[in-house]
């Protein structure tokens, strides 16, 4: 006697709006990292301007928000790019940025090994969790994608070397005790 139904998708993520206007994101990432991440406390944003990465209408975005400080705290070493990632249940927003926060507690955020981003904020009201950028010029997946592409020995070097440093960051992480 139980009937299942599925939910309708919805076209759009409620915060998408607030996500993509420079003015608004600014300040919801003033507000939000300033009142959430260690060290950030004093944080001022002149200019934000967002780019988005990856959309799944009605699940999940992903945005990168390259930031602009006033110029006395220019100086503060603050990250001029952050990463934003909201979904369409709060629990997956929170959970990431829970977790991710729970390794930036080990000895792993210091790992010459892995390279973890730092836990930035969560704002429940807009379901977004800000993280700090890794560094680098390519994902594994793309490196993958472009030496099956052009399957050279170089290209098969250059990816065997990258897949064992994942190896090892990986290794790394599954080790590190965090539940």
């Amino acid at each position: 006697g139980l009937l299942l139904e599925s939910e309708p998708a919805e076209s759009e993520l409620a915060a998408m709006p607030l996500l993509t206007d420079p003015e608004a994101s600014r300040q919801m990432l003033e507000q939000g990292i300033a009142g959430s991440a260690p060290g950030y406390a004093e944080l001022r944003l002149a200019a934000c301007r967002p780019e988005v990465l990856s959309y799944k209408p009605g699940s999940r975005c992903t945005l990168r928000y390259h930031l602009g400080y006033p110029p006395e705290l220019a100086e503060r070493g603050w990250p001029t790019t952050v990463i934003a990632k909201t979904y369409r249940k709060d629990s997956k927003g929170r959970n990431a940025y829970e977790g991710l926060a729970a390794l930036w507690a080990t000895p792993l955020a210091a790992s010459p090994t892995l390279a973890l981003a730092e836990p930035l904020a969560y704002i429940p009201g807009v379901k977004v969790m800000v993280q700090g950028p890794v560094a680098g010029d390519q994902s594994l997946e793309e490196l993958l994608k472009a030496a099956l592409a052009d399957d050279t020995p170089a290209n098969a070097a250059t990816l065997d070397t990258y897949m064992r440093k994942a190896a090892a960051g990986l290794a790394e992480l599954h080790c590190s005790g965090v539940q």
